[in-house]
């Protein structure tokens, strides 16, 4: 092996080991964007049943007012 082959085979090892560093922190960075989704669709889903529960409440209010006569 020739030194200059030797340099670019080091020189790509240091290539290498740099992309899979920062394939590493994509990863990390990849599980914390969908931990963080999931949290947030949780989230959303309450939103909607409590959103629900309030339209019943008002719907029953309202069936109320319009059936009960007013002085």
């Amino acid at each position: 092996m020739s030194p200059e082959e030797r340099d670019r085979l080091t020189r790509l090892e240091v290539k290498v080991e740099t992309q899979e560093q920062k394939l590493g922190a994509m990863d990390t960075k990849l599980d914390q964007l969908l931990e963080a989704a999931a949290m947030g669709k949780g989230a959303w889903w309450i939103m909607l049943k409590i959103g629900g529960i309030g339209v019943l409440i008002l719907g029953g209010v309202a069936w109320l007012w319009d059936h009960v006569p007013h002085r």
